[in-house]
């Protein structure tokens, strides 16, 4: 199979007090290039996001984007998140 990546970074509310709304992101791309060689992937965000948390997660399909079938249910996930915040930048190793 060839794989066909996305990155959605849907905005998170402070804290996760409020579930992300799943049709609304504040970033989204298909990776399309066979990568760094080492199994890494990059998406550079142009312009960069506005101040806030934000949730980045892994979407993997087939090239025609059909989802990917997994063997067996107890497994572990096929898909990953992260979160991060975006801040101002102080110069001095925090954010303000």
């Amino acid at each position: 199979m060839q794989r066909h990546p996305h990155g959605p970074h849907p905005r998170r509310h402070q804290h996760d007090l409020v579930t992300p709304d799943p049709a609304r992101f504040a970033f989204f791309k298909g990776v399309d290039d066979a990568g760094d060689g080492k199994g890494g992937l990059r998406a550079e965000v142009t312009g960069g996001l506005p101040e806030g948390a934000y949730r980045v997660c892994t979407m993997v399909a087939a090239r025609n984007h059909q989802p990917v079938a997994m063997p067996v249910a107890q497994r572990g996930a096929q898909d990953d998140c992260m979160k991060f915040e975006v801040g101002v930048w102080n110069g001095q190793g925090q954010g303000s």
